[in-house]
Parts: structure tokens; C-alpha cells; sequence
């Protein structure tokens, strides 16, 4: 089954699409519709974390040092930053 998979063109099976598949179908009683199926799900589940937006938002810091003299900690300057975007969005 897994090398069906695996000749799927434009597709390689990575380490956590084999670990859903091995978790939604254990081996040896897994049929080979339950095998694709989960390994669908994979597929869908990575397309979505690609397509998800960054945990994180970084910034250049040189190019806020000139605004930035009273806050030199990034916690500091977070805060001004959704300080900032509060004020704007209301």
C-alpha cells in the first residue's frame, strides 16, 4: 500500500503522514480504502499548516531603533505595538 503511495507522482510520504496513517490504521488490519483515506487526511492537514498564516511576526529592529528609545526589550516593544494597533482599529 505504502509503496502505492510512494509512486504517486509529486507526493513523498513524509514522517507525519506515516505516523496519522499508522494511528488511524494499525497494522496488519488496515484495508487499503482506510490506508488512502488516512492518508488523505495527511494530505489535507499539511496543505493546511502551509497555507496557515506565521505564529510569529518578526521586525527589523534597526529600522524602529529611532522610535524605540524608552522600550529596548522585545516584550516592551510588543506592547507598544498592539497599543499602536488598538488605536487604530478603533
Amino acid at each position: 500500500m505504502f509503496i502505492e503511495i510512494c509512486s504517486i507522482e509529486g507526493y513523498q510520504i513524509n514522517k507525519a503522514a506515516m505516523q496519522h496513517i499508522t494511528r488511524k490504521c494499525p497494522p496488519p488490519t488496515a484495508g487499503r480504502q482506510a490506508v488512502f483515506a488516512a492518508w488523505h487526511e495527511a494530505r489535507v492537514a499539511a496543505e493546511k499548516r502551509l497555507t496557515a498564516p506565521p505564529r510569529k511576526i518578526s521586525f527589523d529592529r534597526k529600522q524602529f531603533a529611532p522610535y524605540l528609545e524608552k522600550s529596548s526589550s522585545d516584550r516592551g516593544i510588543e506592547k507598544l505595538f498592539l497599543e499602536f494597533l488598538r488605536q487604530r482599529a478603533g
